[in-house]
């Protein structure tokens, strides 16, 4: 057998390994706040999107052709502490491996190694950048919605005039939070359909645009109109309106991964 298939291997069983450790604690967390069967039926709370952005890079990798390193005693150097970060029981040094794993594919295959990359960042990079600027993302959706429903806006908080309580825009509820998902999902797509991600860049713009505006819109609704504040939070609309966002980010990704779309 080859040896750089041999590598696409390896690295494949690197990322299935560091994926499954750093998102375990989250579904475990999932079951012991609902029941194994509820958590099952809805993937431990992770997004379809990444778990099927997962599978295809892991299987990428393994039919892959990578390139080895001029200095094999670096390869290997590179594997053994890959393999060290993901033995450590804390979920993010998993987070960690399973980027820099892709960025060393991406030496090798650019679009593969960043898609890799990328699966750590809806569930990590993205919470750690608002962990250290949060306000200044978060502050955006809130003064939109603010706006719109006429109330003023206090860094992160959508602070209604008639007294009710503030709503106070959180990662999960950012419209950022969305984009991550619509990028991988625009990511993996293009390499089913063996296109440039770079490719009908216009599509993914339109894409980026009706996230922001159907996160948006929710945000609107419970904010201005708090008797469907539980209903779009936590109740049958958020389910609904996370239906819609999937759809949106599915279609627009398999859309703009065609080889041609018209201007």
């Amino acid at each position: 057998m080859k040896s750089d298939i041999r590598l696409g291997q390896i690295y494949s069983i690197l990322v299935i390994a560091a994926f499954i450790n750093a998102v375990t604690f989250v579904v475990i967390e999932e079951v012991q706040k609902t029941d194994a069967l509820t958590a099952l039926m809805s993937g431990g709370t992770l997004n379809p999107i990444i778990l099927f952005s997962f599978a295809w890079a892991a299987w990428s990798l393994w039919e892959a052709e990578i390139e080895p390193l001029a200095n094999s005693r670096l390869e290997n150097l590179f594997i053994v502490a890959m393999i060290a970060l993901i033995y450590i029981p804390m979920y993010w040094f998993s987070w960690v491996a399973l980027t820099l794993v892709g960025l060393r594919v991406a030496l090798s295959s650019f679009q593969l190694g960043i898609l890799a990359a990328y699966l750590a960042v809806p569930l990590f990079w993205g919470k750690l950048i608002i962990t250290f600027i949060g306000l200044k993302l978060l502050w955006l959706d809130a003064l939109i919605v603010s706006l719109a429903a006429g109330y003023s806006v206090k860094g992160n908080m959508i602070v209604p005039n008639d007294q009710n309580d503030p709503i106070v825009v959180l990662w999960s509820c950012s419209s950022l939070h969305g984009l991550n998902y619509l990028v991988l999902a625009w990511l993996t797509f293009s390499m089913v359909n063996k296109t440039k991600a770079r490719d009908n860049w216009h599509i993914l713009a339109i894409g980026l645009l009706g996230m922001f505006l159907i996160n948006w819109i929710r945000l609107f609704m419970m904010a201005r109109y708090s008797h469907y504040y539980d209903y779009l939070h936590t109740g049958t609309g958020s389910q609904i309106i996370a239906m819609i966002t999937l759809v949106w980010i599915v279609g627009i990704s398999m859309f703009g991964s065609q080889r041609k779309v018209a201007a």
